[in-house]
C-alpha cells in the first residue's frame, strides 16, 4: 500500500486529525507493508493540479525500471465515488476499499488469505448494517424535515441589522437538551431553526413575532409539573410570562465558524 504525501497533507489541512494519526501509525507498522511516498517533493511527480493522477502516470514506468518483474497492477482505493469515476475516465483502476476486499482472489497476494477473508466478512457485515440503518433513518426522518433555509446575503444582513429585525451573537447550545440553543436571551428552538449553526458560532438571528415564541424544551417538563400540581411550583415560571414562552428566533446566517475539528450532534 502506497500513501502519497499530498494525501496525508490534505488529511491534516482539512482537519481529519484522527484519520491522519491512524494513517501515520499504519505507515510505522512494518507488518502492514505501508509505504510513504513524498510525491510533492520528488521532481518526477510534483504537480500543482491533480497530483494523484500525475503519480499514477509515473509509477508504472518507475516500477518497470527498478523491478525485474513487469507483472503488477496499480489500484486506487477511495470512498469518494466522484474521484473514483474521474480516475476510471482517465483509464486507471479505482474502487472502494469494500469492493477491493470483496473482489476476486486476484489480490490475495497483497496480504494473507485468512486476513483477506476476515476483511471481507467484516466489510460485508458493515455494509449490510449501514444499509439497514440508512433505510430505517429515511423511514423515520422525512427528507423534507431535513431541509435547511439558505443563508442571507451580506447586503440583506446589513440592512436588517439597521432595521433591528435581526441580531448578531454567539450561539450556545444546551448541553443537556440538543433541541435548545440560545443567542443571548433569544431562544433557538429545534434543529431547523438552528440552520446548521454549531455551538460557538457567531450567527445572525431573525427575531420572530411574539405569536411565534416558544417554551424552552428544557422547561416544558417543569411547566407540565406546575400544571399537574395546581401551581405549587410557581417559582419555575419566568416572571411576567405565565405561559413560559420566551423571545424566539431563527438563524439566518453564520458570520464566523468557531467549531473544533470534529463536530457532531446526537439527538438521542
Amino acid at each position: 500500500f502506497i500513501i502519497l504525501g499530498s494525501i496525508l497533507s490534505q488529511l491534516k489541512i482539512r482537519g481529519f486529525q484522527r484519520t491522519h494519526s491512524r494513517t501515520v501509525e499504519f505507515l510505522r507498522d512494518p507488518r502492514k507493508n505501508g509505504i510513504y511516498f513524498p510525491n510533492q517533493h520528488f521532481k518526477d511527480t510534483v504537480a500543482t493540479l491533480n497530483p494523484v493522477v500525475h503519480f499514477l502516470r509515473w509509477i508504472p514506468f518507475h516500477i518497470e525500471a527498478v523491478s525485474d518483474s513487469h507483472r503488477f497492477e496499480v489500484v486506487v482505493l477511495s470512498n469518494n465515488p466522484t474521484f473514483i469515476e474521474s480516475l476510471k475516465n482517465e483509464g486507471f483502476k479505482a474502487m472502494t476499499p469494500y469492493d477491493f476486499v470483496c473482489s476476486s482472489d486476484d489480490y490475495s497476494h497483497v496480504c494473507d488469505s485468512s486476513l483477506l477473508n476476515q476483511l471481507r466478512n467484516v466489510a460485508s457485515s458493515i455494509k449490510e448494517r449501514l444499509s439497514n440503518d440508512s433505510k430505517e433513518y429515511e423511514s423515520l426522518t422525512p427528507r423534507e424535515n431535513l431541509s435547511m433555509q439558505p443563508y442571507w446575503t451580506p447586503n440583506k444582513i446589513e440592512t436588517e441589522l439597521k432595521k433591528g429585525t435581526v441580531m448578531q451573537g454567539c450561539l450556545a447550545v444546551n448541553e443537556s437538551c440538543f433541541e435548545e440553543a440560545w443567542v443571548g436571551n433569544v431562544l433557538i428552538n429545534g434543529r431547523n431553526a438552528r440552520n446548521r449553526g454549531v455551538h460557538g458560532d457567531i450567527v445572525v438571528v431573525q427575531l420572530l413575532p411574539e405569536g411565534e415564541w416558544s417554551v424552552p424544551p428544557s422547561k416544558r417538563r417543569l411547566f407540565m409539573e406546575h400544571e399537574e400540581n395546581g401551581g405549587e411550583h410557581i417559582n419555575c415560571i419566568p416572571k411576567g410570562n405565565m405561559n413560559g414562552k420566551v423571545q424566539t428566533g431563527i438563524i439566518v446566517a453564520v458570520i464566523e465558524r468557531r467549531w473544533r475539528q470534529y463536530v457532531v450532534s446526537l439527538s438521542k
